[in-house]
């Protein structure tokens, strides 16, 4: 770990009311409803509804957003906060925030046409809702009138522990669910592999303050527990897999400021030491590990949300050997995971659409698409972790997180 140069990122800490930023398809109702609330170790923003926005008075612009003002009423914050970077977004910007001197503002998409509808969501990783919001855990409204849709209501929820499922697979057909175990609060799953040699997925779990800890599973059944390492501020888990051969799976770990990866190379739980790994190029990300050309050595996924171009690097430990460029994915779409889903003895990409809830299967030969299918849809309100085989019939399973999944 000490040969790692880490460093802690500093945070700006600004004067706001509250700046809520959105995004995700749902029908519109009376007005705007966003909802805030602690999924794990992440906080997620959801909201939908449509805004009127009469007696209100253009601000000005910044980029693809537009603001507007005039005698909106509603409560204040006061005090400061710390800006937080969203770390995904998805659907229209929209939001509500003030500043001591300037009063209260909307933040709406440009050109938005008053009265229609609007959605979106927004995720930020590994922060706490006291980091966004300086107010309690209530529900907030403000009003520029009395219409249907002269309010936008901000709900903060208490904290609550997540749930998590497994969904049993028969390729991409769904055959079965079950409920798995109930993860403390703050805590969510960044991974499954098997930490203790009994041919079991576990979960790997990680908090805001980026402590990990393994769940042992037998099935869906949780059997004990073990603190892993803690990884640094502005570094996140990618993904575990055995990288020096040693039979024990191994922490990827990526820097999305930095573009570096790096292994952390455990026995069990306990750290043992660590590698940098080859870095991206700017505008990629790391999303997925997994071996694509038979060489029982795991390789990296890399993602280009500017293009949505995926690619493969192949690796030798932690050393880069060579690259293909894989499929496009389409938008909306993401790779959570990677895992053999027809039996062919090579990985497939695995892909979620958080704002449909549906799920598909990209058959691969290396880097080569050769087929697809849709999968399961996930309930709303759930994510799809990633999939591995949890009732060993030698078929995938997805894990599903979320607050009330089943």
């Amino acid at each position: 770990m000490k040969s790692l140069a880490f460093f802690k990122p500093t945070l700006a800490i600004t004067q706001a009311i509250v700046l809520a930023w959105l995004l995700s398809v749902r029908p519109a109702r009376a007005g705007f409803i966003l909802t805030r609330q602690q999924v794990g170790p992440d906080v997620v923003t959801t909201g939908s509804g449509a805004i009127d926005l009469t007696g209100l008075t253009l601000l000005g612009s910044s980029g693809h957003q537009v603001s507007y003002g005039g005698r909106i009423s509603g409560p204040t914050f006061g005090g400061s906060r710390f800006e937080i970077s969203v770390s995904s977004r998805s659907g229209d910007t929209v939001g509500i925030g003030g500043f001591p001197l300037a009063g209260v503002f909307l933040t709406v998409p440009a050109g938005y046409v008053s009265g229609t509808a609007l959605s979106g969501s927004t995720t930020y990783s590994d922060v706490t809702l006291g980091q966004l919001i300086a107010g309690t855990p209530a529900t907030y409204v403000w009003r520029w009138g009395t219409g249907a849709n002269q309010n936008f209501t901000l709900q903060v929820k208490i904290p609550v522990p997540a749930s998590t499922a497994i969904w049993y697979l028969n390729n991409n057909a769904f055959v079965a669910g079950t409920s798995a175990p109930t993860l403390p609060v703050g805590w969510g799953v960044v991974g499954v592999a098997d930490f203790n040699g009994d041919s079991q997925p576990d979960y790997l779990l990680h908090n805001a303050s980026h402590q990990t800890a393994v769940w042992y599973l037998n099935n869906n059944v949780f059997v004990g527990a073990a603190f892993g390492p803690t990884f640094p501020a502005n570094w996140k888990v990618v993904g575990v897999a055995d990288f020096d051969g040693d039979g024990r799976p191994d922490y990827l770990l990526f820097n999305p400021y930095s573009y570096q990866t790096a292994i952390w190379y455990l026995s069990g739980t306990t750290f043992v030491s660590s590698a940098f790994g080859p870095s991206l190029p700017n505008g990629w990300d790391l999303v997925a590990v997994g071996d694509f050309n038979a060489d029982g050595k795991p390789d990296y996924v890399l993602y280009s949300p500017a293009t949505r171009q995926t690619a493969i690097w192949y690796l030798n430990n932690n050393a880069f050997v060579s690259g293909d460029l894989g499929p496009t994915l389409p938008a909306n779409w993401k790779a959570v995971g990677v895992a053999d889903f027809n039996g062919d003895n090579k990985p497939d990409y695995l892909l979620f659409n958080s704002s449909t809830g549906q799920t598909a299967i990209w058959y691969l030969s290396g880097p080569t698409l050769i087929g697809g299918a849709y999968g399961p849809s996930i309930v709303s309100g759930s994510t799809l972790i990633g999939a591995a085989d949890f009732n060993a019939d030698g078929k995938p399973d997805y894990v599903l997180f979320g607050p009330s999944v089943q």
